[in-house]
Parts: C-alpha cells; structure tokens; sequence
C-alpha cells in the first residue's frame, strides 16, 4: 500500500507481531496491508523489513529513513518491530529518523495467530498517541497502554505480557479521557547526515566484577569500548587498571551501566569518583541515561561522524 495524504502511515520492520504460527513452527509473516486491516483503520503502509528484530541493523533503519524522506503526504508514522531488540532498534531510529513529522513505535509479545495476539490493540493505541503528539517531538514507545522514553526503555522480562520498563522509562499512559503524558522523554540527538558506511565503526562492550579478567578485545581490533559497569559506572580495579593504561588515548573508551536505564550522575554524591575517570580519559558526557547497548549505538554514530575517532 502506497502513502496517503493526511493519513498516518506504518512503516513494517518485522518481528513478533507480523508472525504467523501453526501448531509447530513461524509459517509467514504479516505485510503492512495485513497490519492496516489488523489496525481496522484507514492508514498508509510500507514494508521495509519482514525479519525477526535481532536481525535489523542500521540498515533497515536507512532504509525507513528513506521511506519517511520520500513520503511526503503522511502526517505521521508508526514504526513496527519486534521486542527481543526493540530497545535497540527503536533507539537506532530515534537517532537516525526526521522529526519533522512526528513518529512512534510499537510491538507485540504474542504473534498474529495467538489467542493473546495483542498486536491489534497496540497498533489502534499507537495510533491514539501519534494523534496526539505535535510536530518535532521526541517520539516515545507505546505498548501495553504506556508511553516509554526509547533512551531508557528495556525489555526486563520475555516472558510477560508488558516486558518493558523500569519505571524510570514510564513517560505516560493512555487513560480513558485520552493521552496522559508524566513528563518529558529524555532528549535524544539526531545524525541527519549518517550515511550507510555507520555500521564499519567497531564498537565493543565489556564488563567485569568477579573472578579473572577475559576476554577484553586488543585496542587494535577495534574503534570504541563501551564499559557495562555495574550500577553508576563502577568497575573492579583491574578492568580500570587495564584501560587506563593501555586503552586511554588510543581509542574512545565510554563508561555506561549495566542497569537497564543506564546512570545519570549525582552532583551531590561523589560515588565512583565519576570525575577522576573523566580526568583518567574515561568518557561519560553524552552517554548518560544510556545502558550499555544504546550506549555501543551512539559511539558507532559519533565515530561514523568524526566525533570519536581513533586517537
């Protein structure tokens, strides 16, 4: 289905809510004409992937960038991916796509043929929300009847119904009166100008609490390092040792968390000498709010813009 004037538009990148089952294995997979009747609304549809989300790369995310550039009659889009990468994927879109027009995303934790299938529900409430937002805002994902902030969503349990949170990502609800936004979504930047060479930058994640230091790449063998410390940053002596002695200085080296919503610093609390890593060469500023993942993501774009290249 092509774009329509006026009309919202679902842009199809696969995953759980496309999937069809029988009794033993995945049979097909639901195009975006199948998820407009789901939606039981007049809306715009393109397909740009039908995979499983661990699959999609920046790639995909180019490709919907191209979609929303050409389209120049939707007043809005939904994005369509699945839940196992959806933090990731929906944070790789949050940085590459325009916001011109506004956008969000939506999922499903149970495929097209279940008897829980809730993709219908998710897509009318998705729907719901873009309706509401105004023009050149931060989109936000909607699922299960709640508004999270892509920067700090994470799948904390595959095997419920609503995976998402922690809370601290909660940024509004759909109530019976309408759209309820808490508060605002964390800001995210956007790389206007990354190009399809984004994904050569090599970005590695390491982390390391107990028992022997292992497996830590050469800093030859790659571009970056992301450090899932545990909690605000923190990092046993050794990994610490290692890097700022033979990382620092030679490749980006960033410090995120382990913890789902990543760490914000505490101006009032001193906790792992934050400042003392940034004096060692560590990098935190503009990772903050990060986990380690969308961490990785940004330093694959700021190295693919030229703002952390080798040193």
């Amino acid at each position: 289905m092509r774009p329509v004037r006026g009309w919202p538009t679902i842009l199809n990148l696969g995953g759980t809510i496309t999937e069809r089952y029988d009794e033993t294995r995945l049979t097909g997979r639901l195009s975006a004409a199948d998820l407009v009747m789901l939606a039981g609304q007049d809306i715009g549809a393109v397909d740009i992937a039908l995979k499983d989300s661990s699959d999609l790369s920046f790639d995909e995310i180019l490709a919907a960038r191209e979609a929303i550039r050409r389209d120049q009659d939707s007043r809005g889009f939904v994005l369509c991916c699945g839940t196992d990468a959806l933090e990731e994927a929906a944070y790789a879109a949050a940085l590459l796509l325009p916001r011109e027009r506004p956008w969000v995303v939506t999922a499903a934790s149970h495929p097209s043929t279940s008897p829980r299938a809730d993709g219908a529900r998710h897509l009318r409430q998705a729907l719901a929300v873009l309706a509401s937002l105004g023009r050149d805002g931060t989109p936000v994902l909607v699922f299960g009847g709640l508004l999270f902030d892509i920067a700090r969503v994470s799948k904390l349990d595959p095997g419920v119904d609503q995976p998402f949170g922690p809370i601290s990502a909660q940024v509004g609800a759909i109530a019976p009166e309408g759209v309820r936004f808490f508060r605002p979504p964390m800001p995210i930047p956007i790389y206007r100008d990354a190009g399809p060479d984004v994904s050569r930058a090599r970005v590695a994640v390491v982390s390391h609490t107990f028992g022997a230091l292992a497996h830590l790449p050469a800093p030859a063998d790659v571009d970056g390092l992301v450090v899932a410390g545990c909690g605000p940053g923190g990092m046993s002596a050794a990994l610490r040792d290692v890097l700022r002695t033979r990382w620092i200085g030679r490749v980006p080296v960033v410090v995120s968390s382990r913890c789902a919503a990543g760490f914000v610093r505490d101006g009032f609390d001193p906790k792992y000498a934050m400042l003392d890593l940034i004096q060692e060469g560590f990098i935190v500023d503009g990772y903050e709010g990060l986990n380690a993942s969308k961490a990785r993501l940004k330093l694959i774009l700021d190295l693919s813009a030229g703002a952390g290249k080798r040193m």
